[in-house]
């Protein structure tokens, strides 16, 4: 009977043991499952991130590739005109030639009187958002808002210039952020007492006038100042201030195109 009691006792001690055994196994395995499933998360979320930044930086990478071929498409669809730029330059035209040969004489105002690499430029601007670019032909030095010798188009067919810089009609681009519109400034005068600001868009592959402001010398002290509407030819006067402030708001908004020049394009 002691021997029967002694193995009962035994066995409940070991019976005891291997149920203590078995829940420290199970707790282990679950603290190991859950580290794995933790661990596995991470690996999730980083691989996840890591795809998401490939991914931008392609996209960005394939956002540069395209407008750098598409700059140098615009280029190509304007070969022609830049190559009789490129040929003034060589062949060193005067003003006379520059004029015969109808691309802007004003490449001759240096100090040689002939034109030159350095003060020849192109930029690219899709200035009516048709997809595009219009042609900037102007001046990487010259700082003073008349930089613009010549604004061509490309209605998808043909070339076609906008409008030229003469001698008494200076010309700049200008853009306004909060409209995101760009315009052309044509600024010159009329006569010895008239000088005319002229404010353009490009529309439908055609130069859209937006304002036009005169400012008329009516003695030495007395300027008289209008806004002028070229399609009907009228004009109604304006106050100093507001005239003003009209060319101060436009020639404020003017920028210097981002030139490559032309010897290397």
């Amino acid at each position: 009977m002691k021997k029967k009691i002694a193995v009962l006792t035994l066995l409940a001690a070991l019976n005891a043991c291997a149920l203590s055994g078995c829940g420290t196994d199970k707790a282990d395995t679950a603290s190991t499952t859950q580290e794995a499933s933790t661990q596995a998360t991470d690996t999730q979320a980083t691989t996840a991130a890591d795809t998401q930044d490939t991914e931008a930086s392609t996209a960005a990478g394939t956002e540069e590739t395209t407008e750098a071929s598409q700059a140098e498409s615009s280029i190509d669809v304007y070969k022609d005109v830049l190559d009789k730029y490129r040929t003034a330059v060589t062949e060193k035209w005067d003003y006379g030639t520059c004029m015969e040969q109808d691309i802007c004489p004003l490449i001759t105002n240096t100090n040689t009187s002939v034109a030159s690499f350095d003060n020849i430029g192109a930029a690219l601007i899709d200035m009516d958002h048709d997809g595009y670019d219009e042609l900037i032909i102007g001046d990487p030095t010259d700082t003073s808002g008349k930089s613009v010798y010549e604004v061509w188009t490309y209605d998808g067919t043909t070339p076609t210039k906008l409008i030229a810089a003469q001698d008494r009609n200076l010309l700049n681009v200008g853009y306004m952020e909060e409209d995101n519109v760009y315009f052309i400034s044509a600024m010159g005068s009329n006569s010895a007492a008239e000088f005319e600001y002229d404010y353009y868009t490009v529309t439908d592959g055609a130069l859209q006038n937006i304002q036009s402001i005169i400012s008329e010398a009516a003695s030495e002290t007395e300027i008289n100042w209008y806004q002028a509407d070229p399609a009907s030819g009228t004009r109604e006067s304006l106050d100093a201030d507001t005239a003003n402030g009209i060319v101060d708001s436009y020639n404020n908004a003017c920028i210097l195109p981002e030139y490559r020049s032309i010897e290397s394009i």
